[in-house]
């Protein structure tokens, strides 16, 4: 029983971590598509705040992409 409930936590508590990075790989294809400043500084900002749970070093690289543009 105990094996189970640990299992069904874990599960339950990585769920949000792969929407997470599907959500990065399709901001990640987007970028080379975009020509336009304005968009390509929204996307490297959702990428920013989408990393920096998970990755800090590369949501502020991200964030530092952006404040460039």
């Amino acid at each position: 029983m105990y094996a189970f409930a640990s299992i069904f936590i874990m599960l339950w508590f990585s769920r949000p971590l792969i929407s997470q990075q599907s959500r990065i790989d399709r901001l990640e294809k987007l970028l080379p598509e975009i020509s336009d400043d304005k968009k390509r500084v929204r996307v490297y900002n959702d990428l920013c705040f989408t990393y920096y749970p998970i990755d800090p070093i590369k949501g502020k690289e991200y964030c530092n992409q952006a404040l460039e543009l």
